[in-house]
């Protein structure tokens, strides 16, 4: 201690340590309350209703789709490279490298996908900044398209048209926080992205709301499947609970993302699904579906994950003895 007070390492040190102490716990109390609730209904929801088709087609079918909507990701990943001016762009590499790594979420800490694609990304040619540039640009468009869709729903479900002000100030608040953020970037030097600050601002807004439109069409065909789960399971709901519905995905989404070390979000996504179908249809059929939604989500990363293999050969013959992408 230095004048009765830590140093700033220690200090972060201390706490990185209470955020992770606390992330644990909360995933722990979700698991909790999941698994309780599975084993007070588990009586109720191992009979999948059996007019319907049988549940793994449900989920391998769903999972298909899941892992083409997550090529939207990989895909708005090469164009964030693209614009902090990685100008060697091969979707096929990039997506190799997005694909591969992104299966690590589901390791405790909710961090190695990120540190895997930094590794890959380096090894490819990709500099240390554009590749922090591209993950801070990625979380951010992500948190904020999931609250725009999240909010996209609520707005449509709400029976409080009183206060549908306040919904739509934050629906063109989450759509916009990316754009505002970079703007500020581009004129607050100690935060500035490669390739920002000498750039126009249209140039700048213009790719970025293609990668933005891609994140929103992830949460959309994911609220979409959900919905189909739904109306599989307890029947199709009507418009105004179709848009909850719709929306519950992106917004579990955002507790697990956001939760830290909770890998892939387990336990609290499905949590907040549950909290959220309760008001919607009886809590057997809310657990079956959010635990149906989870067993799609899982095969379709390994699905996704699979497809990194097509285009691995490429991204090792790209990759010179000495560790950089060759164009030849």
């Amino acid at each position: 201690m230095v004048g009765g007070f830590l140093p700033c390492q220690e200090l972060m040190r201390t706490r990185n340590k209470i955020i992770n102490i606390a992330g644990a716990l909360l995933s722990v109390c979700a698991f909790w309350f999941v698994g309780s609730k599975v084993f007070l209904n588990w009586s109720m929801i191992t009979t999948w209703p059996r007019q319907q088709v049988p549940f793994w087609t449900v989920v391998f079918s769903a999972a298909c789709v899941y892992a083409s909507a997550s090529f939207s990701l990989s895909f708005a990943w090469s164009l964030l490279l693209r614009f902090l001016g990685q100008t060697e762009v091969d979707f096929r590499l990039w997506h190799a490298i997005y694909a591969r790594t992104q299966i690590a979420k589901y390791a405790p800490g909710n961090i190695f996908h990120f540190a895997g694609r930094h590794v890959w990304g380096k090894k490819a040619g990709i500099s240390h900044s554009v590749l922090v540039g591209a993950t801070v640009l990625e979380a951010l468009g992500l948190v904020s398209a999931a609250c725009a869709v999240s909010l996209i729903g609520f707005v449509s479900g709400s029976q409080i048209f009183g206060n549908a002000r306040w919904y739509l100030l934050g629906l063109l608040t989450a759509l916009f926080l990316p754009f505002i953020t970079v703007t500020a970037v581009k004129y607050i030097r100690p935060l500035q992205l490669p390739n920002v600050s000498t750039r126009p601002l249209t140039e700048i807004l213009r790719p970025l709301f293609r990668a933005y439109s891609l994140y929103i069409l992830f949460f959309a065909i994911s609220g979409g499947i959900l919905l189909w789960l739904v109306g599989l399971v307890g029947g199709t709901p009507d418009i105004k609970m179709s848009g909850i519905v719709f929306s519950a995905y992106a917004a579990s989404w955002i507790g697990g993302y956001v939760t830290p070390g909770s890998p892939a979000g387990l336990g609290v996504r499905e949590s907040l699904v549950i909290i959220i179908l309760n008001g919607i249809m009886a809590e057997p059929m809310a657990l079956l579906v959010a635990l149906a939604l989870r067993c799609i989500t899982i095969t379709g990363d390994l699905l996704y994950f699979t497809t990194s293999f097509i285009t691995i050969r490429q991204l090792k013959n790209k990759i010179s003895p000495t560790g950089h992408l060759e164009t030849k």
